[in-house]
């Protein structure tokens, strides 16, 4: 996830912080077969960042992205996110993590509902 500073006019204090971007996370060598998929997940998530921020949103290329504003399949989808692609043992483990899962799912979509929408300074809107 790419973390996300807003300054304050000194240019030095962080007055916020946003973060957007696919979690990834890698405990394994990169020479691997999980850890080259990971690599190509991030490397993909930086290409999106990329065309996003030099050609903007309408053209960008993307196999899956999320909507915007607030949205409970969104909110499944980051918690369940991977969920069909682990082993018999890890889904069954998973299971038992699937309870406190949604209940964060359908906190994190009313936390979408509740939060202010961000007002970008001119020079970052343009």
């Amino acid at each position: 996830v790419m973390r996300c500073f807003v300054l304050a006019d000194d240019g030095k204090t962080i007055k916020d912080t946003f973060s957007f971007g696919l979690r990834v996370v890698n405990g394994g060598d990169e020479d691997g077969a999980w850890g080259k998929e990971v690599l190509q997940s991030v490397l993909a998530n930086f290409e999106f960042i990329r065309q996003f921020m030099e050609e903007g949103p309408a053209n960008l290329s993307v196999e899956r992205y999320m909507p915007e504003g607030p949205s409970l399949k969104a909110s499944f989808t980051i918690w369940f996110d991977g969920f069909r692609e682990v082993g018999m043992i890890a889904r069954a483990l998973t299971m038992v993590a699937a309870i406190p899962m949604v209940f964060m799912s359908i906190f994190h979509y009313i936390a979408q509902l509740t939060s202010r929408e961000p007002v970008w300074p001119e020079d970052v809107r343009r």
